[in-house]
C-alpha cells in the first residue's frame, strides 16, 4: 500500500510546489499523504512497501514523507541536527536531478544513521523513519 496516486508530483522544484505556505501544491500533497497514513496500521503497510525488494513506492512520495516527518519532529524538539541541513537541501530542490539527486540524498540521509544496517537505499529512507517513530508517533 502506498499512496503515490493521491500525490501530485510537481515537485520540489516547481514554482507552485511553495513548501511551507499554507497554499500550493506542497500543502495539497501533504494533506493528502497525512489523511492516507492517519493511522499506524496504514503507516505499517507503507513501510512494508517500502522495504520490499519490488517496491513501487515513488521517490517523490518517500522525500514528501521524509520532510513531513521532519517537520513535525522538529516542531515537537525531537529532531534533527543533520537532517535539518538535508531538509534545506530538499526544499532547494538539490535532490531532483534523477537518479544522481536520489544517490545524493540518500548518502545525506545516512549521514546522521547510527546504523549501517542498510540494503538498499530505500533501507536508508526506512531507517531514518523508524529513527523518528514514524509508526508510532505519526506525521
Amino acid at each position: 500500500m502506498h499512496a503515490a496516486g493521491s500525490t501530485s508530483e510537481t515537485g520540489w522544484g516547481s514554482p507552485t510546489w511553495r513548501w511551507g505556505y499554507a497554499s500550493g501544491d506542497a500543502h495539497d500533497a501533504a494533506f493528502q499523504i497525512r489523511n492516507s497514513l492517519s493511522s499506524p496500521q496504514a503507516r505499517r503497510e507503507w513501510i512494508a512497501s517500502l522495504e520490499d525488494s519490488n517496491s513501487d513506492v515513488p521517490w517523490f512520495e518517500i522525500k514528501l514523507v521524509l520532510a513531513l516527518k521532519w517537520q513535525k519532529a522538529i516542531r515537537e524538539g525531537r529532531c534533527c541536527d543533520g537532517w535539518v541541513e538535508t531538509m534545506e537541501r530538499l526544499r532547494l530542490a538539490e535532490y531532483e536531478d534523477g537518479e544522481n539527486g536520489i544517490s545524493k540524498f540518500v548518502v545525506d540521509l545516512a549521514k546522521d544513521l547510527v546504523s549501517a544496517d542498510q540494503k538498499s537505499e530505500r533501507d536508508v529512507a526506512s531507517q531514518v523513519l523508524k529513527a523518528l517513530e514514524f509508526v508510532k508517533l505519526g506525521l
